[in-house]
C-alpha cells in the first residue's frame, strides 16, 4: 500500500473544500510529484510564490531533512515577522513529542479543532472517526484561506533550489539507508541517475558494485534494503543467490528492445523467484528508468520493514499492550 494514500486523501479532500472557499488556485504538494530531474524546480518555484505552507506534523516530518529544508526555504520570506503572524498553518498529523523550536513557535492548537485531533491527530480521525476528521478538515480549509488573505502581499522567494536551504529542523538525520548495488561498467549512466532518485526518496544512497555486497545479499537477516541495477552486457554469472531475499529489488536497463533470447537469458541469470515476487523491473528507455527505480526503492523499503527486526530504545518505557 502506498505509504501517502492516508497524505493524499487528505490533500484531496482538503482541496476540495478550498476550492468552495476561496477562487485562488487550491494548493500543491510535493508527493505528487512524479520524481526526476526536475522535482527540486517544481517544489523550489511552489515555496517560492505559495501563499499558506501547511506542514503535516509529525515525527516522520520532523525526521526528514529536505522538510527541514522546504520550511527554511519558505521562512525565507517572513523573515522578521513575528511567528505568530507567520503564513504556515500547521496540521497534526501524529502525536509528536518533540518538536523543532521553529514548529513549536506556530500556533497548531485550537479549540475548535477538537480534543481528539490534538490527542490522535488527523490521520488517527481519518482511521477511525471520519465524519470527525471531515469537520476537522473543513475548519482547516476555513483557516487556511483567511491565512492566504492576510498575506495576499507576501513577497516572492528568489531560491533557486531548496535542497541548499539549511533544515530548520536543527539538523536531525532522518534519512533512510539504501543500499545500491551496481552491476555494470564503472561510468554507466544508471549510477547517477539512482543516486538522484534515492536522495529524493530522503534516502542516504551506499552505490558500490554488486559482489561488494555479497555477504549483506546472502546473510539470514536483512540490513537495509536493496536494490540491484543491473546492466545486461556486465552479467557474466548465474545471479540467483544474490537476489533471493524478499528485501532485494533488481531493476535491468537495457540499451534497447531486448530480444527473446535476451530475456531468457537474464531471467535465467537472475532466477525464478525474484520474477515471482514481482521485485525485478526491466526498463529500455531513460525515462522508464526514473519510474522503475523509484516503484523498487519503495518495494525493498516495504519488505525491509516487514521482515527486519524492531528494535526499540531500551529505555523507552514502553509498556505491553494490555485487553
Amino acid at each position: 500500500m502506498d505509504p501517502n494514500y492516508w497524505v493524499r486523501t487528505f490533500y484531496e479532500s482538503l482541496t476540495i473544500d478550498l476550492a468552495n472557499l476561496s477562487a485562488n488556485p487550491a494548493g500543491f504538494m510535493d508527493v505528487t510529484l512524479e520524481l526526476g530531474s526536475s522535482w527540486v524546480a517544481a517544489i523550489t518555484a511552489n515555496l517560492n510564490t505559495c501563499s499558506v505552507f501547511v506542514p503535516l506534523y509529525s515525527p516522520r516530518l520532523f525526521q526528514s531533512k529536505n522538510c527541514g529544508r522546504e520550511w527554511a526555504t519558505f521562512a525565507q520570506r517572513f523573515d522578521g515577522i513575528p511567528a505568530v503572524d507567520a503564513p504556515i498553518v500547521p496540521v497534526v498529523w501524529a502525536p509528536c513529542r518533540d518538536m523543532p523550536a521553529c514548529a513549536r513557535e506556530i500556533q497548531y492548537r485550537g479549540p475548535d479543532l477538537g480534543e481528539k485531533y490534538h490527542r490522535e491527530g488527523l490521520y488517527g480521525l481519518m482511521r477511525t472517526h471520519r465524519a470527525e476528521a471531515n469537520r476537522v478538515i473543513m475548519k482547516l480549509a476555513t483557516v487556511i484561506v483567511a491565512k492566504a488573505h492576510e498575506s495576499r502581499h507576501l513577497p516572492h522567494g528568489v531560491a533557486e533550489d531548496f535542497t541548499l536551504s539549511e533544515n530548520a529542523f536543527g539538523g536531525q538525520d532522518g534519512e533512510r539507508p539504501l543500499a545500491l548495488a551496481v552491476l555494470s561498467a564503472p561510468d554507466w549512466h544508471a549510477r547517477e541517475v539512482a543516486i538522484r532518485i534515492a536522495s529524493a526518496k530522503q534516502c542516504t544512497p551506499d552505490l558500490r558494485d554488486l559482489h561488494s555486497f555479497r555477504a549483506e545479499l546472502t546473510g539470514p537477516h536483512p540490513v537495509r534494503p536493496v536494490v540491484v541495477i543491473v546492466d545486461p552486457k556486465a552479467v557474466r554469472a548465474d545471479l540467483r543467490h544474490l537476489v533471493v531475499k524478499p528485501w532485494v529489488t533488481v531493476v535491468v536497463v537495457w540499451e534497447k528492445d531486448p530480444s527473446p533470447d535476451d530475456l531468457r537469458r537474464i531471467g535465467e541469470s537472475l532466477g525464478p523467484k525474484a520474477k515471482e515476487r514481482g521485485m525485478v523491473t526491466q526498463v529500455a528507455a531513460a525515462a522508464d528508468l526514473e519510474e522503475a527505480l523509484i516503484e523498487q526503492v519503495d518495494n525493498a523499503s516495504r519488505q525491509y520493514f516487514k521482515h527486519g527486526a524492531a528494535n526499540p530504545p531500551p529505555d523507552s518505557g514502553t509498556e505491553r499492550p494490555r485487553f
